[in-house]
């Protein structure tokens, strides 16, 4: 929060269910109370919905009532011109609505942009765009950060130089956005890095409080077992290829067995409100990363547990001469785990490379290569090959951990797991509270055996202490007296009973000598998010149960003054006191000094490291602890020392 008092923008990397939504709802109240306008973009309309309820909420408790505005396709005429006028403090929206009615916000100004989700926005690259005129950059501006993306852009220095006097010179709103993944796509979303001084980045996940179950089978009596001995308060989810119709027909089913059940769809959103009242027992819904039931179903008190009908799956239909680069990448992927001891295997795993490195600068250039079409005509070749020979189809098929299926006619059918839609729809039955990360289940009926090795094998990736039990494995009783413990002290917070102990998430600062020891050291939790002030580099990664923020000194920061004593000591009263100056380097000839603003060899200006101290006291204002990690020798404890003064 420390961040928003002082206007600052950054990325939110974190597991699901820790409270981005609820951040970005309560940062919105605030610059409303301090006279900013604000602007929250969600992914889908369920969750606008959701958070509209929250700020009203909010908003009954506060002296001053900010004036809340929020679109939906049901909304009346007069609502939308409010939104024109402008008659609004904190507006709240899709992020399709962005991309589709960009001219009736275009003339506006928003002092703060919180979004939700930024996979969603990067559906629509230009989105990016929208949101950095609404914060008050000119398309001018925008072209000029643009041209930085490029590596062969003329005199890129003195771009810089024009886009930092336009920050300072003019009026700019800041920008908080949220991901659980940290993996957005597209070239543009550096324009964040050089305009806003801030990345995206993405880390394994730990703050994940959920027992992942599974059943050997689909089996009606079972799922009946099952809610008999969970109770109520749970969410269903059924893949996408099982349809809607499966849906209704199991909703139907489940309510001849006694429990209250409906369908979770867009067009049936008041079922959330019933179940949160506690009018339904259980919802049903189809698993998809943007489905009702999926993103932003915040209902701690009442989600106690999730099932998954069918495993969360992609399945589709692949021409071996018709196949896209997001194909080949799938297939050769497969093919290197199917081809180990086969010649073949060290030319697609050549292959492979080659096409990740070129399709990543085509990102940062905007543009494909026309040395990519033969190379894509090399791969069609030997995927074409691979798949006429018998040895590597009787592979294929037997493929652990994806279902391949090859038809007469030479197409082949894959079905590979959704993990991030089984992660994010399990994640609704663990939330964070003011007690910590509330208990949760997940149960798994496999309806694909390969899919759940290929499940198994990759939600390590996210999460590496996750794994399955089998339902016989589990004291299913035990487990839920612990679920309901979480619910009841939820519903004892949300009444005004709260509990005297806390425990929340701590962030905790490391001070390294090099910049590229603290990249090091934050890659090994994954991919950091970077915030820049000025000329210091802050990376930031979800460490378990605490957040880690790791930046260095680059080298010694003081050092003794020539005039003062002798060689910077003075002697006073029988004590010995040196007197230090921060250290300066000249941008010129890259003499390093002490004493005065120039350069004494060559009259140049001079970076001090003042710059760097002063950004230092600023993160330290931000964390709860503070570590001093510099290297273990005479010149490491000299910097430790100068630090701690």
């Amino acid at each position: 929060m420390k961040r928003v008092i002082r206007e600052e923008s950054f990325a939110i990397t974190a597991s699901t269910g820790i409270g981005k939504t609820t951040f970005g709802a309560i940062a919105s109240l605030y610059m409303a109370l301090k006279g900013g306008r604000s602007y929250i973009i969600l992914p889908t309309k369920l969750l606008v919905q959701q958070v509209v309820s929250w700020l009203e909420k909010f908003r009954e408790r506060m002296e001053m009532k900010p004036r809340i505005a929020y679109f939906h396709s049901g909304l009346p005429k007069r609502e939308r011109e409010k939104i024109e006028r402008g008659e609004f403090d904190i507006l709240v929206t899709t992020s399709q609505f962005l991309a589709r009615n960009f001219h009736m916000l275009e003339d506006k100004f928003f002092k703060f942009i919180f979004i939700d989700d930024v996979d969603s926005l990067l559906k629509s690259s230009k989105n990016i765009d929208k949101v950095l005129k609404l914060l008050g950059f000119t398309d001018e501006i925008i072209k000029k950060a643009s041209l930085l993306l490029s590596s062969n852009t003329e005199n890129p220095e003195k771009l810089r130089e024009e886009i930092q006097l336009f920050r300072s010179t003019h009026k700019l709103g800041f920008l908080i956005v949220s991901s659980a993944t940290g993996r957005p796509k597209g070239r543009r979303i550096f324009l964040y890095n050089i305009l806003l001084d801030f990345t995206i980045g993405s880390t394994r996940q730990s703050i994940r409080n959920i027992t992942d179950i599974y059943v050997e089978t689909i089996d009606h009596e079972l799922l009946r077992n099952v809610l008999s001995l969970m109770g109520n308060g749970a969410l269903i989810y059924l893949p996408v290829d099982r349809g809607l119709a499966e849906a209704e027909s199991l909703v139907e089913m489940i309510r001849r067995w006694g429990y209250r059940c409906e369908i979770a769809s867009s067009s049936n959103s008041e079922c959330l409100t019933k179940f949160s009242e506690g009018t339904l027992d259980v919802l049903v819904g189809v698993a998809t990363y943007y489905g009702v039931l999926v993103r932003g179903i915040d209902l701690p008190h009442r989600v106690k547990y999730t099932v998954f009908y069918g495993i969360p799956k992609f399945r589709f239909k692949i021409d071996p001469q018709n196949l896209s680069f997001q194909q080949i990448l799938q297939l050769l992927h497969i093919f290197m785990d199917i081809l180990e001891g086969f010649q073949e295997r060290k030319k697609v795993e050549l292959l492979s490379l080659r096409i990740r490195k070129i399709l990543h600068k085509s990102l940062i250039k905007g543009s494909i290569p026309p040395r990519l079409q033969p190379l894509h005509r090399e791969c069609i070749h030997l995927i074409s090959s691979l798949l006429k020979r018998r040895d590597v189809l009787e592979r294929l098929k037997e493929y652990p951990y994806s279902s391949i299926q090859i038809d007469p006619e030479g197409f082949i059918q894959i079905s590979i797991p959704d993990v991030r839609t089984y992660i994010q729809a399990s994640g609704r039955a663990s939330r964070l509270f003011a007690g910590g990360v509330s208990k949760g289940c997940a149960i798994l009926f496999i309806d694909d055996e390969k899919v759940f090795r290929g499940l198994s094998r990759s939600i390590v990736w996210y999460y590496p202490e996750a794994s399955f039990r089998r339902i016989d494995d589990v004291d299913l009783k035990s487990l839920m007296e612990e679920i309901e413990r979480d619910r009841k002290l939820i519903r004892n917070i949300m009444n005004g009973k709260i509990p005297s102990k806390l425990d929340l998430v701590k962030t905790k600062l490391m001070i390294v000598e090099s910049p590229n020891k603290a990249k090091t050291i934050a890659n090994f939790f994954g991919k950091p998010s970077t915030r820049r002030y000025g000329r210091l580099s802050v990376y930031e990664v979800n460490v378990g149960n605490y957040i880690l923020l790791l930046t260095s000194t680059g080298g010694h920061i003081y050092d003794l003054v020539d005039s003062e004593g002798i060689d910077g000591i003075l002697k006073v009263d029988g004590r010995f006191i040196p007197i230090y100056s921060f250290l300066k380097r000249c941008k010129n000839c890259n003499f390093q000094f002490v004493e005065g603003e120039k350069c004494p060899r060559c009259g140049g200006e001079a970076i001090s490291k003042g710059d760097i101290v002063r950004a230092l006291q600023i993160l330290v204002s931000e964390v709860d602890d503070v570590y001093i990690a510099t290297d273990p020798d005479r010149e490491g404890e000299a910097i430790a020392w100068n630090l701690l003064l």
